[in-house]
């Protein structure tokens, strides 16, 4: 793992802080907290959502990044209640057993991985019949001005933030994959490359 990674684990709570309080926690709170069974959590970084799930069985919770899960680690431990494992496995191959989540949830993880299709692909193989995926995305504008420097900006900053990708049409993705999708979109005022999200939930179809 680089520099960064280390960095960005090191200050990812703190510089996270302010916006996760005014605008991502109503949200992540919206499609955590009502979660029940047996949840898988890809690319859970430092844990933020830990807080949130509720009436749970169990959570599976997976981070490749060894920094990202050195903070992790430390959330679980001082975790009270329905019991919390930590896999290391990247969301492209998911070291948990097919059919056997109710629920995975993706915040903030689509933007940064290899490769979207695949880990559509192992979030079908994984879940239940019924089963259901969440999520909560930043996504390419619908601007197009804003469409044009997102595009431009992306290789720097994807080199800069752990491979985060400006200019992914997530939504896009999860219906191309097969999967039935309940979106909403969702616009911010916070900093124009970064306006556009989605939250929602998807089944396969």
């Amino acid at each position: 793992m680089t520099l960064r990674s280390r960095l960005m684990a090191t200050c990812y709570d703190s510089a996270m802080k302010k916006t996760e309080a005014k605008l991502l926690s109503p949200y992540r709170k919206k499609i955590i907290q009502p979660l029940e069974g047996t949840i898988l959590e890809i690319g859970s970084g430092t844990g933020v959502n830990i807080p949130f799930y509720q009436n749970i069985d169990r959570l599976i919770c997976s981070e490749p990044d060894e920094h990202m899960r050195k903070y992790l680690s430390q959330k679980i431990d001082a975790h009270e209640g329905f019991p919390i494992d930590l896999l290391d496995s990247h969301a492209e191959e998911i070291d948990v057993d097919d059919h056997s989540i109710d629920v995975v949830v993706a915040t903030l993880v689509m933007c940064s991985v290899a490769d979207q299709a695949q880990v559509l692909k192992e979030i079908k193989r994984v879940l239940k019949p019924g089963g259901t995926f969440v999520f909560l995305e930043h996504v390419c504008s619908h601007d197009r001005s804003v469409q044009k420097w997102q595009r431009r900006l992306t290789s720097t900053w994807s080199y800069l933030f752990d491979n985060c990708h400006l200019d992914r049409v997530t939504g896009d993705a999860i219906k191309a994959a097969g999967f039935e999708v309940e979106i909403e979109k969702i616009e911010f005022n916070f900093f124009s490359i970064l306006n556009s999200w989605i939250v929602g939930k998807a089944a396969p179809s």
